[in-house]
């Protein structure tokens, strides 16, 4: 896997903006079926992984947000997830945020 690069400033008029990186791992609620997580333990196991007792698939997401701060920016990523990334009757999630201002 690719290391991240680090925040960098982005020029805009007479000031500079700081970018963050959110990332948001999005999960089915426990007791939401999860038939990619079922069809992978099955190939497993038809693989020989018998040991394998439980597949669970997870999205994550990685956005780069300009903000003037840690807080402003994971605020507007838990916005993104609460208006498109996610559906609160089926899925949690968590977000991440690195870098600073």
């Amino acid at each position: 896997m690719a290391a991240r690069k680090s925040p960098t400033p982005t020029k805009t008029a007479a000031r500079t903006t700081p970018t963050f990186d959110a990332r948001i791992r999005i999960s089915l609620k426990k007791g939401v079926t999860d038939p990619e997580g079922d069809n992978t333990l099955k190939a497993l196991r038809l693989l020989g992984f018998r040991s394998f007792e439980h597949v669970s698939t997870e999205r994550i997401i990685h956005i780069t947000v300009q903000a003037k701060t840690r807080a402003e920016a994971a605020a507007e990523a838990e916005k993104a997830c609460k208006r498109l990334l996610t559906n609160p009757i089926i899925h949690d999630y968590r977000v991440d945020v690195e870098g600073s201002a």
